[in-house]
């Protein structure tokens, strides 16, 4: 077998064992494309034919349930403000920032898991019917729901059903069926937004604040009007 046959062979082996490699680099890039800039992102993210229809079919119709939900709770948080639609305008027209703390709710919710649908809901209806001073509380706790999942409205929802609101760490990953050294992550993060507080005892007792009863009463019942820790 000559050099030349044997350089060919070669090539022929790389680009083989290559292919695998660049279909999937293709299909990441397509994604991504997609995620950030829809149809005309994936052209930029990668040229990738037979992926490109699959993945923007994938997506789409994400993008059509979250602009779904979120069209629906523009509706209700008008109807509880006791307005229309149509009314959207007059409520906006003259108050800049409070048009850009409405959009910013709203994007927030069709980023959001539908678990947070009716706490966000309810902050854009308050919103619309709110002064200034009022809108700014509405937007800190809009802030602190950011990044929140569907496993941290759980865990609230299990404190408020403990006794005094409160549950000890192996009861709380029991009650949430999580194991207790994966639930660690996210009660510190419901601790370091001031909606559930360690109780400073061995074995950990977490136990639901004020902020996490005020987020959960808009998806659950409380069992009472008890006063819980500030």
């Amino acid at each position: 077998m000559s050099n030349s046959d044997r350089s060919r062979k070669s090539s022929s082996r790389t680009g083989d064992a290559s292919l695998p490699v660049q279909v999937s680099s293709s299909i990441f890039t397509t994604v991504v494309g997609l995620a950030i800039g829809g149809p005309a992102g994936a052209v930029i993210g990668a040229v990738a034919g037979p992926f490109v229809n699959k993945a923007a079919s994938l997506i789409e119709d994400s993008i059509r349930r979250k602009s779904s939900r979120a069209e629906k709770a523009l509706q209700v948080s008008f109807a509880k403000a006791g307005l229309a639609l149509d009314d959207f305008e007059a409520v906006f027209a003259d108050d800049p920032r409070k048009t850009d703390d409405f959009l910013s709710l709203l994007t927030q919710l069709y980023e959001s898991d539908d678990e947070l649908t009716p706490v966000i809901t309810e902050l854009m209806s308050e919103l619309i019917a709110s002064g200034s001073s009022r809108r700014d509380r509405l937007i800190l706790i809009a802030d602190s729901l950011r990044g929140l999942r569907a496993c941290h409205l759980r865990i609230l929802k299990a404190l408020s059903q403990g006794k005094d609101f409160a549950l000890s760490a192996s009861d709380l990953a029991q009650s949430v069926d999580i194991p207790e050294i994966e639930l660690r992550s996210a009660v510190h993060l419901l601790e370091s937004r001031g909606m559930i507080k360690d109780q400073g005892v061995r074995p950990v007792v977490w136990r639901l604040r004020e902020l996490g009863t005020g987020i959960l009463k808009y998806t659950v019942e409380l069992r009472s009007e008890s006063v819980v820790e500030k």
